[in-house]
């Protein structure tokens, strides 16, 4: 595997289309001009326009534009550790062109954190939650996807964001807890949450007293509520069966007003976490 690996990477280079270091790429797009210059900010432009094989994950300025007010001022501000940091936790050693992405990838960035890729049916491939919205780009020192958010080394586990969002999700904390589920959201592993806020627990209020007298019904109700991979919503299609923890399936339905699981809406997508990734939905989810 390793040699077909090799010479798959020799040949991405050799039949390289663009007479171009990869800085010399992000320098002659306009789509890149921020990442151009933070990567001069940064002093690492040198190291992308020097001979090698590298692979970098290149946030567009629509990327960057989407990160909250103030973030990128700071980036381009004083903090010039911060920011090496973070650009080099978009590159890695080699060659990683689209045949050689596998779905649970981890891969080694320069700043020597890790960062999963996944790979869906659909086609779409996703890197700690950002879509690559433009693959394989060849150049003479290695190759350029363009992603679509800017990556940050995910630092909570599904249960430990959930802990701290007390303004969203202290009522699925506390029934996680209540059924021993935390502890397998907080322990390493590929897992997708469809999360019901707090307004989705107010909203069941009638019925959840019944529910949590029966501690195994409600363990399967909220098992319900978990898949066993990572699912970010650019590998979600329409009429998709995801298999829970509880042991049925989930449907997902998209349409003009949203994507939906079942009948319940996803209100926030794509928060990307050490062990997968949390949906927030706007009810709970019942097995039929």
């Amino acid at each position: 595997m390793k040699v077909l690996l090799l010479v798959l990477s020799q040949l991405a280079i050799g039949l390289c289309a663009e007479n171009r270091t990869l800085f010399q790429y992000i320098q002659g797009n306009s789509e890149f001009s921020i990442l151009e210059g933070l990567l001069n900010q940064a002093q690492l432009s040198g190291a992308l326009d020097s001979p090698g094989t590298l692979t970098i994950f290149a946030p567009t300025n629509d990327a960057f534009n989407k990160l909250t007010p103030g973030l990128l001022s700071n980036l381009q501000g004083v903090d010039t550790t911060a920011l090496t940091n973070l650009l080099l936790y978009h590159v890695t050693n080699g060659i990683l062109i689209a045949p050689l992405l596998t779905n649970g990838m981890s891969v080694t960035a320069l700043n020597n954190r890790t960062f999963t890729i996944n790979k869906y049916p659909n086609g779409k491939v996703v890197v700690d939650g950002s879509t690559v919205t433009g693959g394989d780009t060849i150049l003479t020192n290695g190759v350029l996807h363009a992603v679509d958010t800017v990556l940050f080394p995910a630092v909570l586990s599904i249960s430990q964001y959930l802990a701290r969002d007390e303004s969203e999700f202290i009522d699925l904390f506390s029934a996680l807890n209540l059924v021993g589920l935390e502890t397998v959201l907080r322990e390493k592993g590929h897992y997708t949450l469809f999360a019901p806020n707090n307004d989705a627990f107010n909203n069941a209020l009638g019925s959840l007293e019944s529910l949590t007298a029966d501690k195994d019904a409600f363990a399967n109700i909220l098992k319900y509520h978990v898949v066993n991979q990572t699912m970010f919503s650019a590998g979600l299609t329409d009429g998709m069966k995801l298999t829970t923890l509880q042991g049925t399936d989930l449907t997902v339905h998209i349409d003009s007003t949203g994507v939906h699981i079942n009948n319940a809406l996803v209100v926030k997508a794509d928060q990307p976490l050490t062990n997968g990734v949390i949906h927030q939905i706007d009810s709970l989810l019942t097995p039929v």
